[in-house]
């Protein structure tokens, strides 16, 4: 049986606001970005396993308004998932939510510590997309992000999957939504790529 005191609305909220504090800790350390290591792209292996640069193709062959519209919508709705998924565990599966909060912790400080380690330009950055200065041309891109050199891994696409891994394995009747959260993560990945800010790879 649950243990009592993972189901106290009490045990609940200490575990919210522990979370968010790391969560802010999280933010600093992201923050570093290339004060060890000098950044880098991996321009030469997409090119060599795609025949050229997956951002690049998609910004001459396949953008329209309508799709860049929707993959910046995709990435918005990025920011609000760490968010709503651990809120509908707080309501429909209290007593995973700690299991929950230290499982993408985990994952958050070590793409930190690869990012630090191995600081990667987004292809935006490197000039092979121009999709999200002409979908967003007021918007201050680089002001806005604690690290620009964060390219790889993508927690876009990660996250979410691990969303569904977690519900997969942790929470059994919830498998459906593990699916979605599977479908979440493609989606956000095409559009992540797409906007020049990850590589495929």
């Amino acid at each position: 049986s649950t243990p009592a005191k993972f189901q106290a609305a009490g045990f609940c909220v200490l575990v919210w606001v522990a979370w968010l504090l790391l969560q802010s800790v999280d933010v600093y350390v992201r923050s570093l970005g290339t004060r060890f290591f000098a950044p880098r792209n991996p321009i030469a292996f997409e090119r060599a396993l795609f025949r050229g640069v997956p951002s690049g193709w998609m910004a001459d062959h396949i953008q329209t308004q309508t799709l860049s519209d929707l993959a910046l919508a995709m990435h918005v709705v990025w920011y609000v998932l760490p968010f709503a998924f651990p809120l509908a565990l707080s309501v429909y599966a209290r007593h995973r939510l700690l299991d929950f909060f230290i499982g993408t912790l985990v994952a958050t400080f070590s793409a930190d510590l690869c990012y630090i380690l191995l600081p990667v330009q987004p292809p935006w950055m490197v000039g092979y997309s121009r999709v999200l200065d002409e979908v967003v041309p007021n918007f201050r891109y680089v002001s806005a992000d604690t690290n620009t050199v964060a390219a790889f891994p993508s927690l876009h696409a990660g996250l979410p999957l691990l969303y569904g891994i977690f519900l997969w394995s942790r929470v059994p009747h919830a498998k459906p939504m593990a699916w979605s959260c599977a479908a979440i993560a493609g989606v956000i990945g095409f559009a992540v790529v797409y906007l020049g800010e990850h590589w495929v790879t």
